[in-house]
């Protein structure tokens, strides 16, 4: 009900029976994702390493264009330059949409899904098309003519009066279950566009979240405070090509993790794991995976 593109992408390509990031906060998960990396090594490769993601660096040196997409702030936490360099040498093209303080995350979206459309089919061959959204995040953004699906809202989020028993939660719910719907939404126009320029089928499509969100149900509100499935537990679907490379994944493997991702690109693309010893994270497609996935809680001073 709530996001059936993304529910129908997931039924019809690779997942698995449970999906975690590896962090329950932005930046680790982000740079845990790009980098294949466990996300404790983020504060080293932020303060020694120049050259970005590895994953990203052997795609541009096998001739694949960067084009960017950003809703959110790259400059959070300096991940532009963890992760795509220290003077964006990954990057052959940027779009970002936070200068304009007055567009709200779900207009950014917006923007990002428009500029992809206007670009796709310029730049359909050996291009990554990466994006950034930002409406299922802090406020839980939609357009104000968005028909929602989920009654009553939310107008705000009151940050200092919210608790387990307040009445006030479900309606919060509904407005984070509301955001999903329009990203699901942007998703599904993303799927179509793809179809009707005749791209869908050839295309290799990863969608996640950089981690989950918790309203009280053990004891907290949003992330980053506690490593439980409701804030580490997140939608992980590959397409890969035709997915004929389905029948080579492992049948006893039944979880995955954001490190997996771009080592399973890489496994598909060059047609061998050949760059396995890069990564923490594993191909979906190597068999007798490690029996464990690490997820990293960052407290700050505590």
């Amino acid at each position: 009900d709530t996001a059936p593109h993304l529910s129908r992408f997931l039924q019809e390509n690779i997942t698995f029976t449970e999906t975690f990031a590896n962090a329950n906060y932005t930046n680790l998960s982000w740079f845990a994702l790009l980098h294949s990396a466990f996300p404790q090594h983020w504060t080293e490769a932020r303060d020694s390493y120049e050259e970005g993601a590895a994953p990203l660096r052997i795609l541009q040196k096998m001739g694949y264009k960067i084009r960017i997409y950003s809703s959110s702030d790259l400059s959070y936490f300096q991940m532009q330059k963890t992760l795509f360099g220290q003077k964006g040498q990954l990057i052959d093209h940027l779009e970002q949409y936070t200068d304009d303080r007055e567009l709200a995350p779900c207009e950014r979206d917006a923007l990002a899904m428009q500029a992809s459309a206007r670009d796709l089919e310029k730049h359909a061959n050996n291009t990554i098309f990466l994006f950034f959204f930002d409406s299922t995040h802090s406020e839980y953004s939609f357009p104000k003519n968005f028909p929602l699906k989920f009654e009553p809202i939310s107008e705000r989020i009151s940050y200092l009066t919210i608790h387990k028993e307040s009445p006030d939660l479900e309606r919060l719910k509904n407005r984070y279950r509301n955001s999903i719907a329009y990203v699901d939404s942007l998703l599904g126009s993303f799927f179509s566009l793809l179809k009707d320029k005749g791209l869908y089928e050839e295309s290799l499509i990863a969608i996640t979240g950089d981690h989950g969100e918790e309203f009280f149900e053990e004891g907290s509100l949003f992330h980053g405070t506690h490593l439980n499935r409701y804030q580490t537990s997140v939608p992980i679907g590959c397409k890969l090509g035709d997915n004929s490379w389905i029948s080579k994944i492992d049948p006893q493997r039944k979880t995955m993790s954001h490190i997996d991702i771009f080592p399973s690109i890489l496994h598909y693309v060059v047609q061998s794991d050949s760059f396995a010893s890069l990564f923490d994270g594993e191909s979906i497609f190597t068999p007798n995976a490690r029996p464990y996935h690490l997820t990293v809680l960052q407290n700050g001073p505590r």
